[in-house]
C-alpha cells in the first residue's frame, strides 16, 4: 500500500473475539445493508481495527517559532532598537493598543449615555431615547469591527513569523 497508509497484517485480519467472520461473499447479507451474518461495529464506537493494528499516534506538539524564541530572549526595549528587525515587537504592542481601544470604547459608551440623559433633561426626549436604543448596537458593532481589525494585524505578523521560520528551516 502507499506510504503512510495502513498495511494489513500478513494473512489478513482475524475475526473479532466472540464475533462472527464475514460471509464468503462480503460483509453482510446479499443486497448488503446490515450486520446479520456480517460484521457489526463494536458497541460504544469504533475501536482499533481487528487484530489490534492501529496507526501510530503522534503527540500534538507545536514548537515555539524561532523568531518568537528570539523575541522572548530580547526585551521590549532591546527590540525597539533592533535595526535588523529580527525581533518583532508589534505583537506585544497590539495587546496594549487593544486595551486602549476597549477603554476608549467604554468611555465613548459612557459619554453617549450622558449625552442621552442630558438630551432628555433638555426636553429632547425623542433624541435621548433614540440614542439610548441605538447606542448598544453601535457599541457592539464598533467592538466587533475593532476586534477584527486587531486580529487581522496580529495574523499578518504571525504569518510573517511563520514564514521566517520556514525560510530558516529550508536553509538548513
Amino acid at each position: 500500500m502507499a506510504q503512510g497508509g495502513w498495511n494489513p497484517p500478513p494473512g489478513g485480519y482475524a475475526p473479532p473475539p466472540g464475533g462472527h467472520a464475514p460471509p464468503p461473499g462480503g460483509h453482510g447479507p446479499p443486497g448488503g445493508h446490515g450486520p446479520p451474518g456480517g460484521f457489526a461495529p463494536p458497541p460504544g464506537g469504533h475501536g482499533p481495527p481487528p487484530g489490534g493494528f492501529a496507526p501510530p499516534q503522534q503527540p500534538h506538539y507545536m514548537p515555539q517559532s524561532a523568531s518568537a524564541a528570539v523575541a522572548d530572549s530580547k526585551g521590549f526595549f532591546a527590540g525597539l532598537f533592533d535595526f535588523s528587525f529580527e525581533n518583532l515587537i508589534a505583537l506585544k504592542v497590539m495587546k496594549v493598543l487593544y486595551g486602549i481601544f476597549l477603554l476608549a470604547l467604554a468611555l465613548g459608551v459612557l459619554g453617549g449615555l450622558g449625552t442621552s440623559v442630558i438630551s432628555v433633561i433638555n426636553g429632547q426626549v425623542l433624541a435621548g431615547l433614540g440614542m439610548l436604543v441605538l447606542l448598544p448596537f453601535g457599541a457592539i458593532l464598533y467592538l466587533i469591527l475593532g476586534r477584527v481589525y486587531f486580529e487581522l494585524i496580529v495574523v499578518a505578523f504571525k504569518i510573517a513569523e511563520d514564514l521566517d521560520e520556514i525560510a530558516k528551516n529550508t536553509r538548513k
